[in-house]
């Protein structure tokens, strides 16, 4: 099955067994998250989620909204080991 994922999606699916809030990673100018976090985010924060489930937002302001609404946030910086 993780053969099929990319390393940064595999990584994302390794790291969120061990936590319970959202799991953003950082991707350059960018910040990305998936699956359930995707769509909670993007409900959260009223923006576009892909159709891989997948949110992208180039501002940090993010964690100061999730944080208003009393949401934790966890930030990764992505590693392709």
């Amino acid at each position: 099955m993780t053969e099929n994922l990319t390393p940064i999606r595999q990584q994302y699916l390794r790291i969120k067994r061990h936590i319970s809030s959202y799991l953003v990673f950082s991707t350059g100018d960018f910040y990305e998250t998936f699956d359930e976090d995707a769509r909670l985010c993007a409900k959260e924060l009223d923006i576009v989620l892909t159709s891989r489930s997948m949110v992208k937002v180039i501002s940090s302001q993010w964690r100061n909204t999730l944080s208003r609404r009393g949401q934790l946030s966890v930030t990764a910086d992505k590693s392709w080991l």
